[in-house]
C-alpha cells in the first residue's frame, strides 16, 4: 500500500474546493483512488467527530472494485 498516494489524493480533493457532504467526498476520494493502475479494490470512509452530544463521530463508508477487475478469468 502507498500511503503517500491516498494522502496526496485525499489533500488534492480537500484543496480543491469545499464538500458539503460526507458522500460526495467519499465519493470523490474513492474515484481518485481507483485511477491507480495497481488498485483493484478500495474502501474509503469519513466521519465527522462531535457532531452530536450523544455519540463519537458519524460517518460514510463505501467500498468498490474496478468492474474490469471483477469478470477477468485466470489465464492458464
Amino acid at each position: 500500500m502507498d500511503y503517500d498516494f491516498v494522502r496526496d489524493i485525499v489533500s488534492q480533493v480537500i484543496d480543491q474546493r469545499h464538500t458539503g457532504l460526507q458522500e460526495t467526498l467519499c465519493d470523490t476520494v474513492m474515484q481518485a483512488i481507483l485511477t491507480h493502475p495497481h488498485v483493484v479494490a478500495a474502501r474509503v470512509s469519513t466521519r465527522k467527530p462531535d457532531v452530536y452530544e450523544d455519540c463519537e463521530a458519524v460517518g460514510v463508508e463505501s467500498f468498490q472494485c474496478k468492474a474490469h477487475e471483477l469478470w477477468m478469468a485466470p489465464t492458464l
